[in-house]
């Protein structure tokens, strides 16, 4: 038998329990401070009641919300902020589609005396028909879309406009292309500033108030509880064993933040730069900026093996200037 959901064992050994965690501050000792503390309780009996048990003695989670709100966890979300404007684009969409279906599209209508029997037959059969002497194609009743209002289009651009710069998303529905941004970065950089900028608050804001707590509680956690060595990975084939002495203390964090535009103008005034000065740079300047810029392109492992790669002389050029060399010598030699 399924399941429902709602079975429940009467039993004792076999009662399904709730049970209530709290993570938070009180007043332990009665002397008016409010400390650190983990509690748990199952109705009206609590179960567990002691001293916050991690090393940073804080709270074990850590959250981040777009938009801070007091005494709130989540904050404000963006739909909060967008949820009218999308109401009102979608009332916008269904008037319009609404507009079309009550319209005379496909729809054709000629006098009733325009075509005899045989000709409506063929009429509306889509084939060739002849009409009676006395009428034209302007008595024929051509059906279409009801005109639609220009200045519901341009309500409709005001609106998706304002929830593009509340988001920081912009979109290539007005015409705009890549190439109708212009050759040159500053061209690029004066449209997509404003969406760039509110990306780049929004990844700045996650870093601050997410990743790098975050980091500081794994760091703080992985000193008390970590064995006495433990071995990571730094990189895809690059492992460093680290002692659990080393991990205490302040711990320096830096996270450097950037957005798909952003990365895209820097490869793109590298890539402009490597095409400039290519033939004159050195080769191992060259490889740097090759390396940046598949970095920049979301590619480590090719930016890894630029990096590693060193070329590898002809051996036909390297015999013939030993030859080279050992003539000289010998001409020296006779003299």
């Amino acid at each position: 038998m399924k399941d429902d959901g709602n079975f429940k064992f009467e039993d004792d050994p076999r009662k399904v329990l709730d049970v209530y965690e709290y993570w938070g501050y009180y007043d332990m000792d009665g002397d008016g401070i409010a400390e650190p503390i983990m509690a748990s309780w199952v109705g009206d009996t609590l179960i567990r009641f002691e001293g916050n048990p991690f090393p940073d003695e804080e709270l074990p989670f850590v959250a981040c919300a777009l938009d801070p709100e007091p005494f709130s966890i989540y904050g404000e979300p963006m739909a909060e902020y967008i949820g009218d404007d999308q109401k009102i684009i979608t009332g916008i969409q269904r008037a319009i589609i609404d507009n079309m279906a009550n319209s005379t599209n496909g729809q054709k209508g000629i006098p009733s005396r325009a075509l005899d029997a045989i000709n409506k037959k063929r009429f509306l059969a889509g084939e060739n028909f002849e009409m009676r002497e006395g009428y034209t194609a302007a008595d024929i009743f051509e059906g279409h879309f009801n005109e639609i209002p220009a200045s519901v289009f341009n309500f409709y651009s005001l609106i998706k406009n304002n929830e593009e710069s509340i988001t920081g998303v912009k979109s290539f529905s007005n015409g705009l292309s890549g190439s109708s941004l212009g050759s040159t970065a500053t061209a690029v950089r004066g449209v997509l500033d404003s969406a760039s900028m509110r990306q780049l608050d929004i990844v700045r804001d996650i870093k601050d108030n997410l990743i790098v707590p975050l980091l500081r509680k794994w760091m703080s956690y992985n000193a008390e509880f970590l064995s006495e060595e433990q071995t990571i990975r730094v990189t895809g084939d690059q492992f460093v064993t680290i002692r659990r002495d080393d991990l205490k203390g302040e711990i320096d964090i830096d996270i450097n933040i950037s957005t798909s535009d952003t990365d895209n103008i820097r490869a793109q005034e590298l890539a402009f730069m490597l095409q400039t000065m290519g033939q004159s740079l050195p080769f191992d300047l060259t490889k740097k900026v090759m390396a940046e810029i598949a970095d920049l392109r979301r590619m480590p492992a090719l930016a890894e093996e630029i990096k590693n790669y060193q070329p590898q002389p002809d051996p036909l050029a390297q015999k013939a200037k030993e030859l080279e060399i050992a003539k000289l010598q010998a001409d020296i030699l006779d003299r």
